[in-house]
């Protein structure tokens, strides 16, 4: 993997990781592209080596390029965030490059060994990171920082985890029965299942933010309220954009119309986890329709887990002060 010239990070530049950093070669002021060349000499994500293969997918083994492994301790993080899929900086991200020291928890790469020694010593085990492009500068430098939060203490993870080619909208996820086997295939490599979470929250994707700054305050809202539920004791899982809440909690793509709503587990995480998987799995099999949530249930979802929550003594109630209506005589 190509390196960025020092001058991208000595300069202080806190774009370092994808911008296009300038600095002077033979006399001449240039411009860094290294964001932008993701290992295309290396093939697809699914080939390890001549012998074996990463990914099972039959809809991507020719088409899908990088490969991208969560990033962060789901045992001991208190917040989780769980986006789409990557993007290009993503999948080229090296964890022991001269851009991973503040933005990768230090023991990453012996944890991604011990959790997956089928990789053995393959790049898969050193490049790739969720959240270090221009959707990861938004949470590092303007979300996180507002709540409170360090990006090395948040389990981060995407959905899909190889950068898949644009749809027939023009959007970087696949559709119709490659999605299904995309989203499922995927599921080999989670850790979310050890986030031992109590609720799971509904947000914005932060690459909408980019196109249209206005809702920014909205996502700020949304992790406020992790942060808060956090603090009382419970973690809490953050599903950003509609393609990873529908998959981890089978409704809520439509993320404009369902951003801020909260589910709470009262099954806990494993059983949680246990309907994420049955769920995919369903989706690959033909014929068979699947049962949507609609709003109605979803509420009494959050309802319900919501009242198992407050009959926990650890969960300090807010304190509600109503005024008063002035009445004009």
């Amino acid at each position: 993997m190509r390196s960025k010239p020092d001058y991208c990070y000595t300069s202080g530049c806190p774009l370092a990781v994808l911008c296009g950093g300038t600095f002077k070669k033979d006399g001449k002021l240039q411009t860094c592209n290294h964001h932008f060349g993701f290992h295309p000499e290396d093939g697809h994500c699914t080939v390890v080596d001549d012998e074996g293969k990463l990914c099972e997918c039959p809809g991507f083994q020719s088409k899908g390029k990088g490969f991208v492994l969560g990033v962060g301790n789901p045992e001991k993080a208190s917040l989780a965030v769980v986006l789409e899929a990557p993007g290009a900086e993503e999948i080229s991200f090296s964890l022991d490059g001269p851009g991973a020291p503040g933005i990768i928890p230090v023991d990453e790469l012996e944890r991604r060994k011990g959790d997956f020694p089928e990789l053995g010593e393959s790049r898969f085990i050193r490049v790739g990171a969720p959240v270090v492009g221009k959707s990861g500068s938004l949470l590092n430098q303007w979300i996180f920082p507002k709540v409170g939060v360090r990006r090395e203490e948040v389990f981060i993870d995407n959905t899909l985890r190889c950068l898949p080619p644009k749809n027939k909208q023009g959007q970087p996820y696949p559709t119709g029965a490659e999605r299904s086997q995309a989203e499922h295939c995927c599921r080999h490599w989670d850790r979310v299942q050890r986030f031992d979470t109590r609720m799971v929250e509904v947000s914005l994707h932060p690459a909408g933010i980019l196109r249209e700054v206005t809702p920014l305050p909205l996502l700020i809202r949304d992790f406020e309220k992790a942060v808060s539920a956090i603090r009382q004791g419970y973690k809490t899982l953050v599903l950003l954009g509609g393609k990873a809440a529908e998959t981890f909690l089978g409704y809520a793509e439509n993320v404009t119309r369902w951003r801020g709503h909260y589910e709470v587990l009262t099954e806990g995480v494993g059983g949680w986890y246990d309907r994420v998987v049955a769920r995919v799995e369903g989706k690959l099999k033909k014929g068979k329709k699947q049962k949507k949530v609609g709003k109605a249930e979803a509420i009494n979802r959050a309802v319900d887990g919501m009242e198992d929550i407050l009959e926990t003594p650890s969960m300090k109630l807010p304190k509600v002060r109503r005024k008063r209506k002035s009445v004009k005589q």
